[in-house]
């Protein structure tokens, strides 16, 4: 397990409700720079919301987050692409925005490790190509924060194999990465924390041995 203790994320005392419905209740939890993260619970259990707080989608009801980190990378659990563009194209122009990209050689050899034709429309994509896709907008910048939110959806069996190198390249580099998952049992040889939501709180937290 990593022993770095540099704050990347402080939760204090967060709540958030949709109208009357309380989603999330975490009194205080923080997390550490260069670790791996696996939020884990069936849907309406709060992890997911958690994400969203991170990353500014959306504001609790009370209390407070630092996130100490500039950039953030994010996978969300559904996104609506686009579907007249050129695969290159998109990933090209979403590069036009962000700093210190080698565009033209980066976007291209992910590409090819991901097996996606770069002059494809999105629309003709399948699935599990456009899942490849969102994975590759997130790791094309090199980021202290990387989140994930079910990002097996939609991967066959190869391409999962591959993400899972992918999050462990990420973590040798000393990445911070927190991903949420109904199934931990695929990074079981990956993560260092695992927390367990259930109605809205962390009711468990398992550190990797």
């Amino acid at each position: 397990m990593n022993l770095n203790t540099t704050k990347i994320i402080e939760i204090n005392n967060i709540i958030k409700y949709y109208g009357k419905n309380k989603v999330l209740d975490i009194d205080s939890f923080v997390f550490y720079k260069s670790n791996f993260y696996l939020l884990i619970g069936e849907n309406g259990a709060g992890k997911s919301t958690l994400i969203k707080i991170i990353t500014g989608l959306v504001k609790p009801t009370k209390g407070s987050i630092l996130v100490l980190s500039k950039l953030i990378s994010y996978v969300p659990e559904r996104f609506s692409f686009p579907l007249n563009i050129k695969v290159y194209d998109f990933l090209d122009n979403l590069c036009r925005v962000r700093i210190n990209i080698n565009r033209k050689d980066k976007i291209e050899a992910l590409l090819n490790e991901w097996k996606i034709d770069k002059n494809k429309l999105i629309g003709e994509l399948s699935k599990g190509m456009k899942q490849k896709l969102l994975i590759i907008q997130a790791i094309i910048e090199d980021v202290d924060l990387y989140i994930f939110d079910e990002p097996l959806n939609g991967l066959d069996p190869s391409s999962q194999a591959f993400f899972l190198n992918t999050l462990k390249r990420l973590k040798d580099l000393g990445k911070t990465v927190i991903l949420c998952t109904h199934y931990d049992k695929y990074y079981n040889d990956i993560f260092d924390y695992a927390l367990y939501f259930n109605g809205g709180i962390i009711n468990e937290i398992i550190k990797l041995n």
